[in-house]
C-alpha cells in the first residue's frame, strides 16, 4: 500500500469523499468532536447528505 492509497482511505473513512447518512457517520466516527457547537454542525454538514439544521440533533446526544 503506497502513501496515496493511505490518503484516499483516510478521506473515505472520514466521509469526505462521499457523504453518508447522519447516524451512520456519527457511529463510524464515534461522534463529532468540537469545542463549539457551530463547528460540530459544520463537520456534520461536510459529511452528511441528510444534514438539516432543524433536524441535526435528532438521534444524537450532546456530551461534555
Amino acid at each position: 500500500m503506497d502513501i496515496e492509497e493511505l490518503k484516499l482511505r483516510r478521506v473515505t473513512n472520514q466521509f469526505l469523499a462521499e457523504k453518508g447518512e447522519k447516524l451512520e457517520v456519527a457511529s463510524a466516527l464515534n461522534g463529532f468532536q468540537a469545542q463549539f457547537m457551530t463547528n460540530a454542525l459544520h463537520s456534520m454538514k461536510l459529511r452528511c447528505r441528510d444534514f438539516s439544521l432543524e433536524t441535526a440533533p435528532e438521534g444524537l446526544v450532546k456530551n461534555w
